[in-house]
């Protein structure tokens, strides 16, 4: 792969965003009511019920500097494969100077905040730099979530801009 060519990763886990707001709120970003799903109406209490649950019964024994988990034994205790797969395909990427785009919402935000946390606190910058997370309106707009603030606290809590992209569709006054 030519590092000039970007590499488009995207979403696709069912329950992702269940997985996604756990490994957020495991790796210490303030995630609840912030993560979208894939319904006209999210069932935002449901995902905050199993991820209590999932944090009551992880056991995080191997701390970082900050007194949070470490991002492995978060991901092994709260995560999904397909996490732990693009973190790392994001991270080998962005260290070979490969712009990424990580198209989707919340599961994309998720597997952002784990190439950060994951990566030396030198390399977040430029990690940061590289990626850039896209949603349709139809996401960045869903009512009770709100990926736009969900970014801002990836970004404070690895002390970086994570950047967002989105595209104008939207489903309004579709009928199903």
């Amino acid at each position: 792969m030519d590092p000039a060519e970007p590499l488009l990763l995207a979403e696709c886990v069912p329950g992702g965003t269940t997985t996604a707001l756990a490994v957020l709120e495991g790796l210490g970003v303030a995630a609840a009511g912030l993560v979208s799903g894939s319904l006209r109406q999210p069932a935002h209490g449901l995902k905050a019920a199993l991820v209590a649950q999932g944090l009551a019964a992880a056991s995080f024994e191997a701390a970082d500097l900050t007194g949070v988990a470490h991002p492995l034994s978060v991901l092994a205790a709260l995560g999904d494969p397909m996490q732990a797969f693009a973190a790392g395909l994001v991270a080998a990427a962005a260290a070979r100077g490969t712009p990424v785009l990580l198209a989707g919402g919340s599961q994309m935000a998720a597997v952002l905040a784990l190439a950060l946390a994951l990566a030396e606190p030198g390399q977040r910058p430029a990690l940061a730099d590289r990626l850039v997370v896209a949603t349709t309106a139809w996401v960045a707009e869903e009512a009770g979530s709100n990926l736009a603030l969900l970014l801002e606290r990836i970004g404070a809590r690895w002390q970086v801009r994570p950047r967002l992209e989105v595209a104008a569709l939207r489903f309004h006054g579709l009928s199903l």
